[in-house]
């Protein structure tokens, strides 16, 4: 779970870093045009002559791998979640969900 939060997080921060010069009100609209151009399927690409590319591609790579491990491991955590529900016999997203777990003694008469 902690993989999961600092993965998310450092995706986060690199899709920030990566998305700087791009969705800024100087060079487009802001953040909705980049975000409705994304959504269009428009490229989102720096103009001819930006300083500083080569960096920003390494970041972007960087963000997609973040993004990459982040996805298998959300993948990982439903799958240990279900795991753990077959498992221990309790039902967890209703935990999850609710707050409430059967108490021990419960779960031992199960």
């Amino acid at each position: 779970m902690l993989a999961l939060l600092v993965s998310l997080a450092l995706t986060v921060v690199t899709g920030l870093i990566a998305d700087q010069g791009y969705g800024n009100a100087s060079s487009r609209q802001g953040l909705s045009s980049a975000v409705a151009q994304a959504l269009a399927g428009e490229p989102n690409r720096p103009q001819a002559g930006h300083a500083g590319q080569e960096k920003e591609s390494t970041i972007g790579e960087a963000h997609a791998l973040l993004a990459n491990i982040s996805l298998a491991l959300i993948v990982f955590h439903v799958l240990g979640v279900a795991l753990a529900s077959f498992v221990h016999r309790e039902n967890l997203i209703r935990a999850m969900i609710t707050g409430e777990k059967r108490a021990n003694e419960d779960i031992e008469d199960a």
